[in-house]
């Protein structure tokens, strides 16, 4: 029983039979507060709760459900540098069909293109835009927004500790190896 549920039929309701329109209100409700909880930050919850729930309508929001929530709604804008290899999981790109560079080989790459972008020598979009193995090169690099689940865990890991402006040393995914920059 959710608590939705509980809570009409121990409200008013309490004792008896739920009625076709209690049935309906419980759905309803259910899916409106789910919805919201949803989509919305955790501290707007008690907002939410306070002005939109009746006070015979509680949500029995746990602490996973409030972990699970604030993990949905952190998200990361963040551009990479990607060098792929042959041990890649598609070893090829927008540039090379057939790439067959080892991963030692595209590390090397990859620490040359991180000493000349913190050497101050070229910008990190540029260099992506003419060297990475990714699609992403078309924008500089750039990945728009993701949250916590939509990229590999090595690089969502490294992308959510870095702050704003920092880049990442290399990073080693099946995609092959990367250079990380968060930008918002």
């Amino acid at each position: 029983m959710t608590s939705v549920t509980r809570v009409l039929r121990e409200g008013p309701n309490r004792g008896r039979p739920p009625s076709e329109e209690t049935t309906r209100v419980e759905h309803s409700v259910g899916a409106i507060c789910e919805a919201c909880c949803k989509s919305l930050v955790v501290g707007q919850l008690n907002y939410c709760h306070m002005n939109t729930v009746p006070d015979y309508l509680t949500i029995d929001v746990q602490k996973q459900n409030l972990a699970a929530i604030r993990r949905s709604s952190e998200t990361v804008e963040a551009s990479h540098l990607l060098v792929k290899h042959r041990g890649s999981r598609r070893p090829a790109s927008w540039k090379n069909d057939n790439i067959t560079i080892s991963r030692e080989e595209a590390l090397a790459i990859l620490k040359g293109f991180e000493k000349q972008i913190r050497e101050g020598k070229v910008d990190f979009g540029e260099l992506a835009s003419h060297e990475s193995d990714c699609s992403s090169a078309k924008n500089r690099g750039s990945l728009g927004r993701f949250g916590r689940g939509e990229m590999q865990k090595a690089f969502e890991d490294v992308a959510f500790g870095l702050k704003v402006g920092e880049m990442s040393g290399p990073v080693d995914t099946d995609s092959g190896v990367h250079l990380i920059l968060r930008t918002g």
